[in-house]
């Protein structure tokens, strides 16, 4: 079976401010932004471009650019405040490097993978000869770093790194600091990556008492922690720890946000996949549905919240074996993706992978193949090779060479995936033994044929 690629925002540690309408977490942005904006012109004209407060004008509008979805506006304009730091404060003065680590953020959110890298690592070697290295600022700059490690698929480097900061985390600022707690998640995600699954379920049982006690029971973090969990369970097999974990801390944040927070939705899409891996499909449709309507609501049509909820919807429309409405919306996703984020952006690479799966499923094999063909090329250049995006897209063609009747391909590619995923997740993995498996079987297959 071929893999889709399903969206999942990043669950960000928020404030637990009640917001009275859905409408109002939105209006705040605009509202903020007109009024730096109209700020902004006077101060240039008045002020000065250098002066502090036009600088601080500037840095409240990147921002918000990023939580309306204009992270374009955000690159120029953390670009030039940069220039700007840099000539008035210094190089390595701290309100500089935090300007560095902004910017390397509004890359990340934009696909640029190695430039952000880059800057994250020259903002770490900076704040560890400017700041030392147990300072708040230098720890948060390892986790960015680390977290950049994770996006490219370098997990073992994301692993090194995270279990140095926790030490340090952990002997600076104690057990229960929200900075040891988040650096302790990260280090359970990525544990997770690397099929350490059971090690990740310990670290996240462990975070989520030190988050109740310190945070309290309804604390961003807390409810974020459960929902990894409830992840862990998922890929263990418990489904029901899982399903029961993900509706609580739905529920949790519904109660202290409002049913309809923007918040909250990546927790709704998180319940759906939970729901769509159980075969509850109907309960995965309604949800997701629900949080559409919610993201188009809140942040409009071409935010890319909203794509990644209409991504997991096509899913589901596919799962359900609705292939025309799966392929309108995947069609769509894919042509605001390349517009609002470009040809070469991860999530367009996830929305091609999508519809060509809604092609293979449709029998549309060698439209599918072609679009496979075209996401592997840009996937290995932009993301690289080892890459687990990369690696699903592999599968994915394995798939349809045997569709095709074309084995020797099939086997040549899945062999090649096999040899990447040992030296990537390991052997015992469970990507890696699955592969295995198939290797086997398809080795199996050609051998039938050519004695016939």
């Amino acid at each position: 079976m071929s893999q889709v690629l399903r969206s999942e925002h990043s669950l960000t540690p928020t404030t637990t401010n009640i917001l009275p309408l859905v409408h109002s977490e939105l209006d705040k942005h605009q509202q903020t932004l007109v009024l730096n904006e109209q700020a902004l012109d006077w101060q240039k004209q008045v002020l000065g471009i250098e002066h502090p407060e036009t600088l601080s004008t500037i840095k409240n509008l990147a921002h918000v650019y990023p939580e309306l979805g204009r992270h374009h506006d955000a690159l120029v304009l953390n670009e030039e405040l940069l220039k700007l730091h840099k000539s008035t404060m210094g190089n390595e003065h701290p309100d500089t490097l935090a300007v560095m680590h902004n910017l390397a953020q509004v890359y990340l959110e934009l696909g640029r993978l190695n430039d952000a890298l880059l800057l994250n690592e020259e903002v770490l070697e900076l704040r560890k000869r400017v700041l030392g290295n147990e300072h708040p600022d230098t720890l948060a700059g390892m986790n960015n770093l680390a977290h950049v490690y994770s996006e490219l698929g370098r997990y073992h480097d994301a692993l090194f790194l995270n279990e140095k900061v926790v030490e340090l985390s952990k002997s600076v600022q104690g057990n229960d600091h929200p900075g040891t707690l988040a650096s302790m998640s990260h280090l359970a995600q990525v544990y997770s990556m690397l099929g350490r699954l059971h090690e990740a379920l310990i670290l996240n049982e462990e975070v989520l008492k030190l988050s109740q006690n310190a945070l309290g029971n309804e604390h961003p973090h807390t409810i974020i922690t459960m929902n990894d969990i409830a992840h862990v369970h998922m890929n263990l097999g418990h489904h029901q720890e899982a399903l029961v974990l993900s509706k609580e801390a739905l529920d949790l944040s519904e109660r202290t946000l409002g049913s309809e927070h923007p918040k909250i939705l990546p927790l709704m899409n998180a319940l759906a996949s939970i729901y769509c891996e159980l075969g509850q499909h109907r309960d995965a449709l309604e949800l997701n549905e629900k949080a559409l309507e919610l993201s188009n609501s809140v942040w409009g049509n071409e935010h890319p919240q909203t794509l990644m909820t209409k991504n997991n919807l096509a899913h589901v429309y596919s799962e359900l074996g609705m292939h025309h409405d799966a392929l309108k919306i995947n069609e769509e996703v894919l042509e605001l993706s390349k517009r609002l984020l470009g040809n070469e952006h991860p999530r367009t690479l996830i929305a091609m992978n999508n519809l060509a799966h809604v092609y293979s499923i449709g029998n549309r094999l060698h439209e599918a193949l072609a679009l496979y063909e075209n996401v592997l090329k840009i996937s290995k250049r932009v993301l690289g090779v080892e890459h687990p995006d990369t690696l699903i897209v592999m599968n994915n063609m394995v798939h349809v060479y045997s569709e095709l009747d074309r084995y020797r391909d099939a086997l040549a590619m899945i062999e090649e995936v096999l040899e990447l995923e040992k030296r990537v997740l390991g052997s015992d993995h469970p990507i890696t033994v699955r592969s295995s498996k198939l290797v086997e079987r398809l080795r199996t297959e050609q051998a039938g044929i050519e004695t016939l």
